[in-house]
């Protein structure tokens, strides 16, 4: 048979068709060196066989690495592991199915900044596809000091200095948050409104009155 390769199966299976067509009086005339390479040279064929198997799944799957991944967005911060609920991976116009095509793991997806989110493939898909969002604390919840009263200026726009603090720290404007404000050039009530930049999302509103004074 000499040495043993995925070429040579017919070779080993005429060999062991011929040896057990022999007759046991006939078997014992082999020598036990000929009966032990035909035994090796089958085990070794077995594996060889089972190898180019796994390399044909191998070939067969897909990978998912260029997989299209939608429904991740920026997230707030509550102080537990936050996920995307949304996510949907499509491959080849096909929607592939979590736990069945791929799994989702987070890293960093506690804490306020970038986490990332890995879709690895499953059953017939291979490779993994990574994306990731940002996690911020949720300016809605900040305070803003009370603002006095403003005096009424004629034709100008009113824009009172505000404080800002978020879990006993105080924000700095155009870093953590902006400022814009509504109905300041006229006597009445007018608002300021602050928006969420850098680690912090969302809005927060506050009103003040402009009086003639």
């Amino acid at each position: 048979i000499g040495t043993v390769t995925a070429a040579s199966e017919a070779a080993i299976r005429q060999a062991r068709t011929a040896y057990d067509k022999l007759t046991e009086a006939q078997k014992a005339l082999v020598p036990a060196e000929v009966v032990a390479a035909l035994n090796s040279a089958e085990a070794k064929l077995a594996e060889i066989q089972k190898d180019e198997s796994g390399r044909k799944e191998e070939d067969a799957a897909v990978s998912i690495s260029s997989a299209s991944v939608s429904g991740v967005k920026d997230m707030l911060y509550t102080g537990k592991k936050v996920v995307q609920k949304k996510l949907t991976v499509k491959l080849g116009g096909k929607k592939l199915k979590s736990g069945t095509d791929y799994t989702v793991t987070y890293k960093n997806n506690k804490k306020v900044g970038k986490a990332t989110v890995t879709i690895k493939g499953k059953g017939n898909y291979t490779g993994s596809k990574k994306a990731t969002f940002m996690i911020r604390y949720n300016i809605a919840k900040a305070k803003i000091a009370k603002i006095s009263n403003q005096k009424y200026k004629k034709g100008k726009a009113v824009k009172p200095s505000i404080k800002v603090t978020y879990g006993g720290k105080t924000l700095k404007l155009n870093k953590d948050y902006t400022v814009t404000y509504k109905n300041n050039k006229k006597v009445g009530k007018a608002a300021v409104v602050i928006k969420g930049k850098g680690n912090y999302s969302g809005a927060l509103k506050k009103t003040f009155k402009i009086v003639k004074k």
